[in-house]
This record gives structure tokens, C-alpha cells and sequence, in this order.
């Protein structure tokens, strides 16, 4: 995979990092990208079995070709479209901010939801649990953790939802997923 494999440096946010972030924030939530992720969600999903209960999930050669084939997705939607706006060497300090452990929770206040969906481009573990919370999803609700229900609520159920979803740093509470806009 290409430019989502970060280094680990403790990097200050700046404002343009912010300002980088709130584009990721509205490219996750765009129509293309929704759909693009919910067909190849749809797609993978049945290469994965889910781990017996209270076991660890196999690391099969497949997961890591469809993690590959995500990242690339990813890479496509979200980083190239960054790099079309911004500066590459902004960009690169904005990834490399976004890992940064003193700057975590300031992202996160400003959108979780945005800074789960990038940890499931940037770390396999986090990857698995996405495909099996989206097959869980599918499957109903019996199944699920309180966390995965409220990421049902949002976007991960094999289909599109209402939720609170951030653009920009905003909270806009009944944003769908599937509008390619705020609603007026």
C-alpha cells in the first residue's frame, strides 16, 4: 500500500492539518466514496469468517490482499483528492499529525467517527473489524456490541442510514450518508 502506511512521529496539528482533516471529513461522507466502500464491503465480506466468540479472528493471505485492495481504494478517493487541493508535503504532515497520540484526541473531539473510518485504512486489526462489524450488521443486531450498533446507526449495515455524522468539523445531526450534500 502507498501513502495510508504512516510513520509514527509525534507531530504538532496545525491549522492547515485541521484544515486538511475537515476535507477528509467531507470526502468520507460523499456519495462516491459511500459507495465505492459499501460495494466492496458487500464484495469481501464473505471471504472473511467471523472468529468463534471470545476468539481471536485468522489472519488469512486473503485478508491481506483485500486490505490492499481497500487501502487502494482509499488511496483513490480520499488521498488523491487531497493532493489535487492541497500540497503533497501538507498532506504527508497531516497523516503523520493524525498519528500522533498527543493530537488524537483533539481530532476526535472535532469528528470520531471520521478518525475510526481513517484507523480502518491505516491498521489491518482495525480493517478485520470493520468486515466483521459489517457482516454482524447484516446478520442482525443479536450479535453486535453497543459500539457496533451505534456504527450501524451511522453507516456499517450493508446499506445506507441516518446518524450523527460530522462534516468539517461540525456536528450535523440527520446527515445522511448517502447525500452527496447537507440536507438545506
Amino acid at each position: 500500500p502507498g501513502t495510508l502506511n504512516l510513520k509514527f512521529m509525534a507531530e504538532d496539528a496545525t491549522a492547515m492539518d485541521l484544515e486538511i482533516f475537515d476535507q477528509v471529513c467531507t470526502l468520507i461522507i460523499h456519495t462516491d466514496f459511500v459507495k465505492k466502500q459499501d460495494a466492496f464491503l458487500d464484495k469481501v465480506k464473505d471471504i472473511f469468517e467471523m472468529p468463534a466468540k471470545n476468539g481471536e479472528a485468522e489472519n488469512k493471505l486473503e485478508y491481506t490482499t483485500c486490505y490492499e485492495e481497500y487501502v487502494y481504494i482509499v488511496e483513490q478517493q480520499i488521498d488523491a483528492k487531497l493532493k489535487e487541493k492541497c500540497k503533497p508535503d501538507d498532506v504527508d504532515h497531516f497523516y503523520l499529525s493524525f498519528q500522533s497520540k498527543a493530537n488524537m484526541k483533539k481530532y476526535e473531539q472535532l469528528n470520531k467517527h471520521v478518525v475510526d473510518q481513517l484507523f480502518w485504512f491505516i491498521d489491518f486489526e482495525k480493517f478485520k473489524e470493520l468486515i466483521f462489524t459489517y457482516k454482524r450488521g447484516i446478520g442482525g443486531e443479536q450479535d453486535m456490541t453497543e459500539e457496533e450498533k451505534q456504527l450501524k446507526g451511522g453507516h456499517l449495515h450493508g446499506g445506507k442510514g441516518a446518524g450523527t455524522i460530522h462534516e468539517g468539523g461540525l456536528q450535523k445531526p440527520g446527515l445522511r450518508l448517502d447525500q452527496e450534500s447537507p440536507p438545506g
